[in-house]
C-alpha cells in the first residue's frame, strides 16, 4: 500500500519533508491518470511473456485455476514482435553530430562523433536500447536513461567524465512523466520520475542507513503469480529550472572571439584573463535551463538535490505507436 499522503500547499520555503510530501503527491497524481494505459502495456507484456498470459483475466468461471480444463496457447505473436526487434538490430538509430556554425568545423564533428560511438559501444548503449526496444515491440514504449561517471574515480584530480547508458526495465510502469508533457522525445517536460524496484535484501545492501519504505508503489500484475516477493520502489527524480544567472561578456581583440563567462566564476579567472588580453565588454542576465536530480523513498531523501550535467532531463523515451486523447497519452 502506499503511504498516505496529503496535498501541501507550495511556499516559497519548504521544509525537506514538505518538499518530499509534494514529490510524492505529483508521482501519485501523474501516475494515476495514466494508470489504465500503464495496466493495459503490462498486459500486454504479460501476454507476450509469461506462460498462461493469454488467459489470463479470460473466462475466469470455466477456466479458473479450480477446472482441469485445457487451456491452449497458439503463439502467434512472437515471431512479430522478434522480427520487429531484429529489424531494428540490422537497422539502429544513431546520433550524428554535424557542425552548426562558423565556429564548428567538421573535424569537430567527427570528433564528437567517435566519442560518442566509443561511449556507447563500451558503457552499454546497444543493451540499454534494446530493451527500451523489446517493450516497445510487446507494449508500445520503452525508455533507457543517459548518466555521466568520473573516468579514473580514484583520481581527485581528473575531472573528465564519460556517457554512460543505463537499461530502464518496465518501463511502462515505472517511467513517470508529468501528464502536460506532449513531445514525443519529451522535451517540454520539466520534470520526471523513474521508479526501481528492490528486494528488502537488496536495499538494505543499496541503502543501510534508509528506511524501507516505498516512495511509491506501481499497480502490477504480480497478483497473478505463483510467488509475489515484497519490493520497495526508490524514486529518482529530475527536474528542469529556468534560472536567472548574470554573466560578463569578453572580448579577445586578437584572436577575434569573444566569451561569456558567470559572474560567479570570474574571480577565480578574472587575472588569467586580463593577461591572456581579454578585455570586459559588458554585464549581462541571462535564462539559463539546469537539471536537478533527487533520490529518496517514501520517508527521506537518500541523495539530496544536486544539479547533474546537461539542459534536458536524461531520460530517453520510444514509442512504437502514440496519440493523445482527451489530454491522455496512449500507446
Amino acid at each position: 500500500m502506499n503511504k498516505e499522503i496529503e496535498d501541501i500547499d507550495e511556499t516559497e520555503e519548504e521544509t525537506e519533508s514538505e518538499t518530499l510530501n509534494r514529490y510524492m503527491v505529483e508521482i501519485s497524481k501523474d501516475y494515476e491518470l495514466t494508470e489504465d494505459q500503464r495496466d493495459a502495456a503490462n498486459e500486454d507484456v504479460r501476454f507476450c511473456s509469461v506462460d498462461g498470459g493469454m488467459w489470463e483475466g479470460w473466462l475466469e468461471r470455466t477456466h479458473g485455476t479450480q477446472t482441469s480444463r485445457a487451456r491452449m496457447e497458439f503463439d502467434v505473436v512472437s515471431d512479430y514482435v522478434n522480427r520487429y526487434v531484429g529489424e531494428w538490430t540490422l537497422n539502429r538509430a544513431s546520433v550524428t553530430y554535424v557542425e552548426g556554425d562558423a565556429k564548428t568545423s567538421a573535424d569537430d564533428a567527427d570528433l564528437l562523433n567517435s566519442v560518442y560511438r566509443a561511449d556507447f559501444s563500451d558503457n552499454d548503449g546497444q543493451i540499454s536500447q534494446d530493451v527500451a526496444v523489446q517493450e516497445v515491440a510487446e507494449c508500445g514504449v520503452g525508455a533507457f536513461k543517459i548518466t555521466t561517471r568520473f573516468e579514473d574515480e580514484e583520481d581527485p584530480e581528473n575531472e573528465s567524465q564519460e556517457i554512460l547508458f543505463e537499461p530502464i526495465y518496465n518501463a511502462f510502469n515505472h517511467v513517470i512523466w508529468p501528464i502536460n508533457a506532449k513531445r514525443i522525445d519529451k522535451a517540454d517536460a520539466m520534470s520526471c520520475v523513474v521508479l526501481t524496484s528492490y528486494t528488502k535484501e537488496a536495499f538494505k545492501r543499496a541503502f543501510p542507513e534508509a528506511s524501507p519504505i516505498s516512495a511509491y508503489t506501481p499497480q502490477t500484475r504480480m497478483y497473478l503469480n505463483w510467488v509475489t516477493p515484497e519490493l520497495i520502489y526508490v524514486a529518482e527524480r529530475y527536474e528542469v529550472r529556468k534560472e536567472k544567472i548574470k554573466v560578463s561578456v569578453y572580448q579577445n581583440i586578437e584572436l577575434d572571439s569573444v566569451e561569456t563567462y558567470e559572474q560567479s566564476e570570474i574571480k577565480d579567472i578574472e587575472d588569467e584573463l586580463k593577461a591572456d588580453g581579454w578585455e570586459h565588454v559588458r554585464d549581462r542576465e541571462i535564462i539559463k535551463r539546469n537539471v536537478y536530480k533527487s533520490i529518496f523513498n517514501g520517508q527521506e531523501f537518500i541523495e539530496p538535490e544536486k544539479r547533474i550535467v546537461g539542459r534536458f532531463i536524461p531520460i530517453i523515451p520510444m514509442y512504437g505507436y502514440r496519440k493523445f486523447v482527451d489530454g491522455i497519452e496512449y500507446y
